[in-house]
């Protein structure tokens, strides 16, 4: 997936049933595709909730919203959790405690809160304690992102090796693995990196064309 920041473009090229070129708009209002929803078009019929990718989802992962704790709408909770999580044994179970920050925002005239934002530091690791991260979209959960290991740069700075994110509503999970000393952290980005071609002529679904797919709001938009 590459985006300038408008557009987005996706090549799916695995799993070979569904090897698909997407086009769209970062902020376009389209209606989710889900499992099973009756379409005219065979060709987003099979890509299925691979349609539902947004560069907002996986950048959100990477490029984390500053926490704004002075905003006179804001609100945070700060408190500790406890879980039971599988060991790197095999049938190990142990016990992981987490700082959970939760942030929340005040709505109307102030008297309520809801909450945007949680995040899960593991009080026993080092180097990258950050190990969860959801995002809330009216209420629920939209987004969970894991993250997990660590490795280092080409400079040597700490980084996770594994970050999991999961759309539970848009019925996707995407996971990204890095390889040690294989990192760059804030290098150049050459011009075509925001360029995705299509050498392999895949079948090409544009969903700022799809009529079906555009919400009331932005079917009618100028």
């Amino acid at each position: 997936m590459v985006s300038d920041g408008t557009k987005f473009t996706v090549k799916v090229l695995y799993p070979e049933d569904k090897r698909k070129y997407l086009i769209g708009t970062n902020a376009g209002r389209y209606r989710r595709v889900e499992s099973g929803m009756q379409t005219a078009d065979p060709a987003l019929q099979r890509a299925g909730a691979l349609a539902n990718i947004r560069p907002q989802h996986l950048t959100a992962a990477f490029l984390m919203a500053p926490l704004d704790l002075e905003t006179a709408d804001g609100v945070y909770v700060l408190d500790e959790e406890r879980r039971l999580e599988p060991g790197l044994k095999k049938d190990e179970q142990v016990i992981r405690t987490f700082y959970v920050l939760t942030l929340l925002e005040r709505t109307g005239n102030g008297a309520e809160a809801h909450v945007v934002r949680r995040l899960w530091f593991d009080r026993c690791k080092t180097g990258t304690p950050l190990a969860r991260q959801d995002l809330y979209e009216d209420g629920r959960v939209a987004t969970t992102i894991r993250y997990e290991g660590t490795i280092r740069s080409e400079d040597g700075r700490p980084w996770v090796d594994r970050v999991a994110i999961e759309r539970v509503d848009d019925l996707y999970a995407v996971d990204v693995l890095f390889a040690e000393g294989a990192l760059t952290l804030d290098g150049e980005v050459p011009d075509e990196a925001f360029t995705l071609g299509n050498d392999e002529n895949l079948e090409v679904i544009d969903l700022d064309k799809r009529a079906d797919l555009l919400e009331p709001a932005a079917a009618t938009r100028p």
